[in-house]
């Protein structure tokens, strides 16, 4: 049998997704390459798809982003399924999350198995955290501990510096942030009628 074959799939919403992936599977196994389907856009209409489409093919023409494969890390509770993977950007690392769902299919194709969900942001970013510096304090969840640390450690310089240069006659109030994981807002279409 021939090597995993790397589908990137941008479609205008879950319900496209849901018939061209296993349409692509189903043609590459038939032609003795089996896909990997990779949803990079299923949401968010027509324009959203082809802007994601556009601005991820500048990226690889430009040699910009290396998509090594590399899974940094798995998570499975019950019927939930999370999974860190690495991705490269202008020789920048950064850490891709994606979602699974084990489904026990019971219906007439009987195909039980992990599917690619929406993101998870409530359930499955980890327990909270936080980290305590001089003046600061980080909120946040497992998955963005990485994010929370260089953050802390940047932010208690900027805090302590501004004061220097104000001249404060006491240290300030402590500064609270807190990382929240949130889905990106949906494109809007607006449409002239003719």
């Amino acid at each position: 049998m021939s090597s995993l074959v790397t589908v990137e799939l941008f479609a205008e919403d879950r319900a496209h997704e849901a018939l061209l992936r296993p349409l692509i599977r189903r043609v590459c196994d038939e032609e003795g390459k089996p896909a990997e389907v990779r949803v990079r856009s299923a949401r968010g209409g027509h324009g959203r798809a082809i802007s994601e489409f556009e601005a991820y093919q500048q990226l690889k023409q430009a040699h910009r982003v290396e998509l090594t494969g590399d899974v940094l890390d798995v998570t499975i509770d019950d019927l939930r399924g999370r999974v860190v993977l690495q991705e490269t950007i202008d020789g920048v690392p950064y850490k891709v999350v994606w979602f699974y769902w084990y489904y026990e299919d019971g219906g007439e194709r009987d195909q039980p198995g992990w599917r690619r969900v929406p993101d998870d942001l409530t359930y499955f970013w980890g327990e909270d955290r936080a980290i305590e510096r001089d003046g600061v304090r980080v909120t946040y969840r497992d998955l963005d501990e990485d994010l929370a640390t260089a953050l802390a450690e940047r932010v208690e310089g900027w805090w302590r510096r501004g004061c220097a240069i104000a001249r404060c006659a006491a240290f300030p109030p402590d500064l609270h942030i807190d990382i929240v994981a949130a889905r990106p807002p949906a494109m809007r279409c607006r449409c002239r009628s003719r």
